[in-house]
C-alpha cells in the first residue's frame, strides 16, 4: 500500500502542471485581450476628440461670419495652387467635392486660420487656436422680392458654405450652410 501511494504523488504533480500551464495560457491571453481593447478605446478618444475640435471650429467660422457687418467681397485665387488670402470664395470658384482633393498644404496656404487673438473674449476654448481652418464660399443671393422696384437695400439672404477641417494626423472635414442679411 505504501508503493501505490507514492506512485500516485507524481500523477497529481503532472495534472497540477497541466492546469498551471492552462491557466497561464488563459492570462496570457486575457491580457493580450485587454491591450487590444485599451487601443481601441484609446483611438475611439482620439476619433472623438478631433470631431469635436472639427465642431467647436466650425462655432468659430459661425462666429466669425456673425462679426462681418458688411457683406464680405467675394474672389477666388488663379490656379488654386499658389497661396492666396481670399476671405469668401466666390460661388462656383471652386470645383466641385474640392475639399476631398485638397490636402494640409493647400488647407494651410487657403483656409483662415482660427488664433489666439481672434478667439481672446469669445466662449470657444483657447486650445481651439491654430488646430483648424475654414473655407468661406457664397453659394447663393435670395432677395426678399422678386419685383426689382420692391427690393430694398439688404433686403434678401446671403447663402454660405462653411468647410472646415481639422489639424493633425487624424484630421476631420464637416460642412455647413449659414446664411446672413447685410
Amino acid at each position: 500500500m505504501a508503493g501505490r501511494r507514492h506512485n500516485q504523488r507524481g500523477a497529481v504533480l503532472a495534472a497540477t502542471l497541466v492546469i498551471l500551464l492552462l491557466l497561464t495560457l488563459m492570462g496570457v491571453g486575457a491580457m493580450g485581450s485587454a491591450s487590444l481593447e485599451q487601443k481601441m478605446a484609446a483611438n475611439s478618444s482620439q476619433r472623438e476628440e478631433s470631431f469635436q475640435t472639427t465642431e467647436l471650429c466650425l462655432l468659430a467660422a459661425q462666429a466669425w461670419m456673425e462679426e462681418k457687418t458688411i457683406r464680405p467681397v467675394e474672389g477666388s485665387c488663379e490656379g488654386n495652387n499658389v497661396a492666396c488670402s481670399v476671405e469668401v470664395w466666390a460661388a462656383n470658384a471652386l470645383a466641385a467635392n474640392w475639399w476631398e482633393r485638397n490636402d494640409s498644404a493647400w488647407w494651410s496656404s487657403h483656409g483662415i486660420t482660427v488664433n489666439e487673438a481672434w478667439l481672446a473674449g469669445k466662449q470657444l476654448p483657447p486650445s481651439l487656436a491654430n488646430s483648424c481652418r475654414f473655407i468661406v464660399e457664397l453659394r447663393s443671393y435670395v432677395p426678399d422680392s422678386i419685383l426689382q422696384e420692391k427690393q430694398t437695400k439688404g433686403g434678401g439672404m446671403y447663402y454660405y458654405y462653411l468647410t472646415v477641417r481639422s489639424a493633425g494626423n487624424d484630421s476631420r472635414i464637416l460642412q455647413s450652410t449659414y446664411s446672413k442679411r447685410f
